[in-house]
């Protein structure tokens, strides 16, 4: 598939997610326009999405110290944190700093933020935040 063409499957589909569910297989029919296997992808997709659930266990947002080792502040671009390979930082704050990282054991391709919170700051508020900002899925630009 073309970058092009996934764009076309991921908007259709990414809009087609903030319907309720029972509009959503008539938004798809309209949009493809007559495109079936751009029907057929985003129906695809769909459905992977409902069958994953919540998927995610809400430990598994957090490493262990043990994944995290004695790393310090700043990491470094190819350091390793859990299954992840660290590839830049995205951004610095008071509480801790964010990186872009990428799959490094190749089971699947997939880049994520991953978030590393200073010692101290790591309170029941903070740890219920990081938790709900985790959930919404935001992006970061690349």
């Amino acid at each position: 598939m073309t970058p092009e063409r996934w764009k076309e499957v991921e908007a259709v589909f990414e809009h087609a997610l903030e319907l309720p569910i029972d509009e959503r297989t008539a938004f798809v029919q309209k949009s493809s326009n007559g495109d079936d296997e751009l029907r057929r992808e985003v129906e695809s997709l769909l459905e992977s999405h409902a069958q994953a659930g919540s998927f995610i266990d809400k430990r598994s947002l957090f490493f262990s110290d043990e994944e995290v080792g004695e790393k310090s502040e700043i990491l470094s671009p190819g350091e390793l944190i859990g299954s992840y390979r660290i590839l830049r930082e995205i951004g610095r704050g008071g509480m801790g700093a964010v990186y872009l990282a990428e799959r490094a054991d190749q089971e699947y391709e997939k880049q994520v933020a991953i978030k590393l919170i200073k010692r101290g700051m790591d309170t029941d508020a903070v740890l219920r935040r990081t938790r709900s900002s985790a959930n919404s899925f935001g992006r970061y630009p690349r």
